[in-house]
């Protein structure tokens, strides 16, 4: 038989994260229902994933990291195998 997945999430739960969507977002005003369902979707995919793995369906993920984090951390990486370029610090530069 297959597993009842909880879908009601908490309207408290779901009003915490559209407000932490919202500051995320810089306090945007007449958002509210694009944060309030985001805050619902991610809520319920994060249900749905841990009863997966509570099912043992599937494994955990280390981290859910978002676009952002993932071009800085891609950025990041090349900038430490190339060396600036010489003169190009701020310390020796002429006016």
């Amino acid at each position: 038989m297959a597993s009842v997945q909880r879908k009601n999430i908490a309207e408290s739960d779901i009003r915490t994260r559209s407000y932490l969507i919202w500051e995320r977002e810089g306090r945007p005003e007449g958002r509210q229902l694009d944060h309030w369902l985001r805050a619902q979707a991610e809520l319920k995919a994060e249900a749905s994933s841990r009863e997966k793995v509570a099912a043992g369906t599937t494994r955990p993920k280390a981290a859910v990291s978002t676009k952002a984090e993932s071009k800085s951390a891609k950025s990041d990486g090349a900038s430490k195998k190339a060396a600036a370029p010489r003169g190009s610090s701020k310390k020796g530069a002429r006016s």
